[in-house]
């Protein structure tokens, strides 16, 4: 939603085609959107990623080379969006950070009908294999499955360090903008 985030103000005014560019995005993002609330999906991430966020301003879903360094404000405005959205739905789940490798960049998209792996190269760059073989969709589903079932903080232990996060960024914002006047 440009609202929460206002991705023009990260990309180049020339950027080839940007209006057709932010269409796609936002038209991405909504669909995904739509499959969570669907519950279709699981969204599994970690504090280590999150904090990453909070402190850098960088998604760690992003492959490098398309780091966005999103600004206080706006990743306060993504913060209590999400924080809303976990408040309601069961789909994104916090897992404990030694349940994945450290510096991962490995995605895994899985439903009971259809399957992603994108790996990340040693150059950065991700390839996405799309599976279809019933077999293996179904123990990659049951593995994430048991992941998130076993290694979840629990959905009050995830919506509380995101308040703490909103806290601690809503004073880095205050500090911010008392420094520039």
């Amino acid at each position: 939603d440009p609202k929460i985030f206002n991705m023009r103000k990260y990309i180049p005014e020339d950027f080839f085609n940007i209006d057709e560019f932010e269409k796609i995005f936002y038209n991405f993002a909504n669909s995904f959107r739509e499959q969570l609330y669907d519950n279709e999906f699981k969204l599994l991430f970690t504090p280590q990623g999150l904090e990453y966020f909070v402190k850098e301003g960088i998604s760690d879903e992003l492959p490098f080379g398309f780091d966005i360094v999103c600004d206080i404000e706006d990743r306060l405005n993504a913060l209590k969006e999400w924080r809303s959205f976990m408040a309601r739905y069961d789909c994104l789940l916090m897992i404990h950070d030694d349940a994945m490798p450290k510096e991962s960049r490995m995605y895994f998209l899985f439903s009971p009908n259809v399957g992603f792996i994108s790996p990340m190269t040693q150059t950065g760059n991700f390839y996405s294999i799309s599976i279809e073989e019933t077999s293996l969709i179904s123990a990659f589903y049951d593995y994430l499955q048991n992941l998130a079932e076993k290694c979840a903080y629990s959905k009050q232990e995830t919506i509380d360090l995101f308040t703490q996060y909103i806290h601690y960024l809503e004073a880095e914002l205050a500090k911010e903008k008392e420094q520039a006047q």
